[in-house]
């Protein structure tokens, strides 16, 4: 499958996603270069897909693209297909599901090697989680 069929499958999946924005980022004189083929905004995460076909690799200007990103704490992701999307989805999902607890949430970030900054983040997201099912509305 041609790379730009890719891109067209994944945009119709997130299109279907509820609480997903995005858009097709299109290169050319004007852009960045670099940047991710498909930008997001899903449930108030910022998440970037670089698509590529089975055989694809990311070029030095988009891995640093991808850095860039991480380093102000969006997630940046290189997918081959809607699997791979739906995938990353159901992963950041497991990390915000508050349904099964936040304390479970960091906890599980803890296990699959996420940074400590980010475990520092969803720590202070568990608190104040606990604080306002309890009913205190106070800022933390």
């Amino acid at each position: 499958m041609a790379e730009r069929d890719i891109v067209n499958a994944i945009i119709r999946y997130l299109k279907s996603v509820p609480g997903c924005f995005c858009w097709k980022e299109h290169g050319g004189m004007y852009g960045t270069a670099g940047l991710p083929d498909i930008i997001c905004c899903i449930k108030g995460r910022f998440v970037a897909f670089e698509v590529k076909a089975a055989s694809g690799r990311l070029t030095k200007l988009q891995e640093a693209a991808m850095r860039k990103i991480k380093a102000a704490k969006g997630e940046a992701f290189k997918v081959t297909s809607v699997g791979d999307v739906r995938a990353v989805i159901n992963g950041l999902s497991i990390l915000e599901n508050l349904e099964v607890g936040a304390r479970d949430s960091v906890e599980i970030h803890r296990q699959t090697g996420g940074d400590d900054r980010r475990h520092q983040g969803l720590q202070q997201h568990a608190e104040c989680h606990q604080h306002h099912t309890a009913g205190d509305k106070r800022a933390l």
